[in-house]
C-alpha cells in the first residue's frame, strides 16, 4: 500500500477515535443505552437525550 494511503488511513483512525472514543467503549454504550429505563417523571425529550448523552 502507498506510503500516503497508510498516513491518511491512520490520520482518518485517530480522528474517528478523538471523536467517537476507543472501539472497546462502544459495548459499554450500548449495554448502558439498553438498561437506561425512563423514569416516570422523565419527558420523553429528556429520556432520549440521556440516551444520547452516552456517547461523547
Amino acid at each position: 500500500m502507498p506510503l500516503i494511503i497508510q498516513r491518511d488511513y491512520e490520520r482518518l483512525k485517530q480522528k474517528m477515535e478523538e471523536r467517537f472514543g476507543h472501539t472497546a467503549m462502544k459495548e459499554r454504550y450500548v449495554t448502558e443505552a439498553k438498561l437506561r429505563k425512563k423514569q416516570p417523571e422523565e419527558s420523553l425529550r429528556d429520556f432520549g437525550q440521556a440516551i444520547e448523552d452516552f456517547v461523547p
